[in-house]
């Protein structure tokens, strides 16, 4: 990526409105809902995503709003502790080949590095004939999920993306389990949940948890006790890996900064 076209959404230190509008539509996220997450009165989460803010009230706006759309401005990449889901169709019907390249690039660039897969849900040929295709993308950061009509997603949206068993034929993943087809198809599925997405037969449901719970004479309340001790021990092994990487990774904006010759490598991490 050329530093002309990486402009388009980093400038000056700071995401564009053009990335920040992009993340939005694609996570169905409106001006409305981002004001509210983010405390700023909607006129103004619409100047920035229109470019039109004074600068001096600009950064500390963006910061909110990039909070509020889970993007993580340090090391400018999606943040960890959820699952980010985009739905390319959301991209308008009427916007030139252009427009929905750009839009789609806007997510790869705080996607870039990802490995992907294509999720198979049921049979192949139901999955065949399905019009709507789901990809997932990860990093040691985060999780992603993309939904959109055949043909809309494609791995050079997302710079430096692999396919995680080196090619496309071979990185499909099949999941059968209907509570976590519910979840993809609802966009509603946390961090856990994503993992056991490449479990297959072995993914468990809700169902094998109470008849173990039974079975073994375990109370609901020991099971709860355990779940909140887990995630106790998960958030902070998160805070520990997040601050890690960003010790090991110079933060992207400074690489924005930095002599021309470096742009090429900004653009893929």
């Amino acid at each position: 990526m050329s530093k002309q076209a990486l402009e388009l959404y980093l400038r000056d230190g700071c995401p564009t409105g053009l990335l920040l509008s992009s993340v939005a539509l694609l996570k169905g996220q409106s001006i409305d809902s981002i004001a509210k997450a983010s405390g700023f009165p909607a006129r103004i989460v619409d100047s920035i995503f229109k470019d039109r803010l004074a600068p001096a009230l600009k950064r500390s706006a963006i910061k909110r709003i990039a909070g509020a759309l889970g993007i993580d401005l340090v090391n400018m990449r999606f943040a960890a502790g959820q699952v980010h889901a985009f739905d390319l169709r959301r991209i308008p019907v009427m916007a030139s080949s252009k427009r929905r390249m750009q839009i789609k690039q806007a997510v790869g660039i705080l996607a870039r590095g990802a490995r992907i897969a294509r999720v198979q849900m049921g049979g192949t040929l139901v999955s065949a004939l399905s019009r709507e295709h789901v990809y997932v993308a990860q990093t040691e950061v985060y999780r992603a999920i993309f939904v959109g009509r055949p043909g809309a997603f494609s791995p050079e949206m997302i710079p430096s993306a692999q396919w995680v068993c080196g090619t496309k034929k071979a990185s499909v993943v099949r999941v059968s389990n209907n509570e976590l087809v519910w979840g993809l198809h609802t966009s509603d599925i946390t961090e856990s949940e994503f993992d056991e997405l490449f479990l297959g037969a072995e993914a468990l449901i809700w169902d094998d948890i109470r008849t173990a719970s039974r079975a073994n004479g375990v109370s609901k309340q020991e099971i709860i006790n355990f779940i909140q001790s887990r995630g106790e021990e998960i958030e902070n092994a998160r805070m520990g890996d997040a601050q890690r990487i960003a010790n090991e990774d110079p933060p992207f904006l400074r690489l924005v900064d930095s002599l021309p010759e470096a742009w090429p490598r900004s653009a893929v991490g």
